[in-house]
């Protein structure tokens, strides 16, 4: 049974240092950097720039129905009508 805990608590410990050595990497390089922080803040901001432009503000809105009226709800089934 000790050999095992000693294995898994060797385990452990060899995952930590692969996690450190991983993220010292990864924060010393410029490019991941850059993936990492600066595209993730900098992309929203330069689609809602580039497409603002061709946001539909005001559209007129139709109903054509074929017969009575009937109501409907907002998923687009039919309601049944109260007495």
């Amino acid at each position: 049974m000790k050999g095992v805990l000693n294995d898994i608590k060797e385990w452990f410990l060899e995952t930590a240092k692969v996690f450190r050595r991983e993220f010292g990497m990864v924060f010393r390089d410029a490019g991941v950097m850059l993936f990492f922080f600066a595209l993730p803040l900098a992309y929203p901001i330069v689609y809602a720039a580039i497409y603002n432009p061709e946001v539909t503000r005001e559209m007129p809105v139709a109903s054509i129905t074929a017969g009575p009226p009937k109501a409907v709800s907002l998923c687009g089934m039919p309601t049944r009508h109260r007495r």
